[in-house]
């Protein structure tokens, strides 16, 4: 496919747009500059867009033929740095794609050898993709990357291992978000510690305090869940308000 000049001319425009950027701080990406540059090529006349793309078309064009010869790989860094503008202009690619049809993408980039140290990359044109990711898959795309990238160096093992750890993670911030409703509900009450095991000898018979639209089938502690589905039920409960800690007043308690 031949070069085009709006691609080469917004490679230009992004260089130039960084360009002035403190030195530490991350560049802005292409999805964020796309609108602005193409306001600016609409402007421009056919002579003008010629103009203004001659050498960078050019530089393009050598670009591919190295890449093509198979010197462009001779580092790691130079793979690193191939496959970050790649992607950028892939993604590029889908985000116009999806204001021109609607059409639904779901990318996800991984190494594929271990001694390559880049971030599995993942991204969705629009929210129901990410739902179908979600409802469908019962995954989200950050897992789904993290679990192709172990897949892809360490095989089989690797996802699994990948898995627990997502699980692990998942579920201590279960718990800490229901520790931390339960601190703002008890107030002037100083609560250290969380009690699934009689929870109503420690905190309703003490202090008033019961649980409402608790999600699950049992009142347990998130750690002992095996399942990242009931866990995901009972984040989002949580996170949404549907499961409450609720403080009894003296009738009510005193009616418990």
């Amino acid at each position: 496919k031949e070069v085009s000049r709006y691609a080469a001319f917004t490679s230009l425009q992004m260089r130039i747009l960084n360009a002035n950027i403190p030195e530490g701080q991350p560049c802005q990406k292409a999805n964020q500059l796309v609108p602005v540059i193409a306001e600016k090529w609409r402007e421009m006349t056919e002579e003008e867009r010629v103009a203004a793309t001659e050498d960078e078309v050019t530089a393009m064009r050598e670009r591919r033929v190295s890449k093509e010869l198979g010197t462009w790989h001779n580092a790691d860094v130079s793979a690193n740095h191939d496959s970050t503008m790649t992607v950028s202009r892939i993604k590029e690619e889908l985000i116009r794609l999806h204001a021109r049809t609607g059409d639904e993408a779901v990318l996800v980039v991984t190494r594929g050898l271990l001694t390559r140290f880049r971030a599995p990359e993942t991204y969705c044109t629009s929210e129901k993709s990410e739902s179908f990711l979600s409802t469908v898959l019962k995954t989200s795309n950050e897992d789904l990357a993290m679990r192709m990238d172990a897949f892809m160096i360490l095989g089989v093992e690797g996802v699994a291992r990948n898995r627990v750890q997502v699980l692990t993670e998942m579920k201590s911030k279960v718990a800490g978000l229901i520790l931390q409703k339960l601190k703002q509900c008890a107030g002037k009450y100083e609560v250290k510690k969380m009690f699934y095991t009689n929870f109503d000898e420690h905190f309703t018979e003490t202090y008033g305090i019961v649980v409402k639209n608790w999600p699950l089938k049992d009142f347990k502690n998130p750690s002992s869940i095996t399942s990242k589905a009931e866990v995901s039920v009972l984040w989002n409960a949580w996170e949404t308000g549907t499961a409450h800690f609720h403080m009894m007043t003296r009738t009510e308690h005193a009616a418990w």
